[in-house]
């Protein structure tokens, strides 16, 4: 596997294959706003990078930025190569990029861990197998509990990952 990676700015022709990449993966209610997305990526304070094999889109990362911290917004892989290792290697080129960084992430909370067939399971021990664990902590938004995933594990700074919640999103220990 050779990815190359490009950085995405808004006048890249590649965001319209972020565009159409998110639209086809992300439920609509997860989607924040393109507009927003776009005009982002020229502040500092976020990243979205793409992987491309031989010309193809394999996938891409849409990161948020803070002292030394980073949230994972988007990690979308194209279904054509899905479950062929370009997820895992789209997470390894982030963490060289972010290599002193806290790297958070939230995730919808598993009925159960070990299940083969539930969505949320599975994206739980993909994301366990490349490194980012469970912190013991969640957080609601909408009247959704997300588990909080981090590079740093229960390690994590609550401090640093607070810069990336909306206001009167709280982070609580798991009950």
């Amino acid at each position: 596997m050779e990815l190359k990676s490009v950085k995405i700015m808004p006048w890249s022709p590649a965001f319209h294959d972020v565009k159409k990449l998110l639209k086809s993966q992300i439920p609509e209610d997860e989607l924040e706003s393109f507009f927003v997305l776009r005009f982002a990526t020229i502040r500092k304070r976020c990243d979205c990078t793409c992987f491309y094999e031989n010309g193809q889109l394999a996938g891409f990362y849409y990161v948020l930025l803070a002292e030394k911290a980073a949230f994972l917004l988007y990690l979308v892989v194209n279904p054509a190569v899905q479950s062929k290792g370009y997820g895992s290697a789209i997470l390894g080129e982030m963490k060289k990029r972010y290599p002193d960084y806290q790297i958070d992430m939230h995730i919808e909370i598993p009925k159960d861990r070990d299940s083969k067939d539930e969505q949320a399971a599975k994206r739980y021990r993909f994301y366990e197998r490349n490194g980012f664990l469970y912190t013991g902590m969640m957080t609601e938004d909408d009247g959704v509990r997300y588990w909080i995933l981090s590079n740093k594990g229960s390690a994590f700074d609550t401090e640093k990952h607070k810069k990336f919640l909306e206001k009167g999103s709280k982070i609580s220990a798991e009950r």
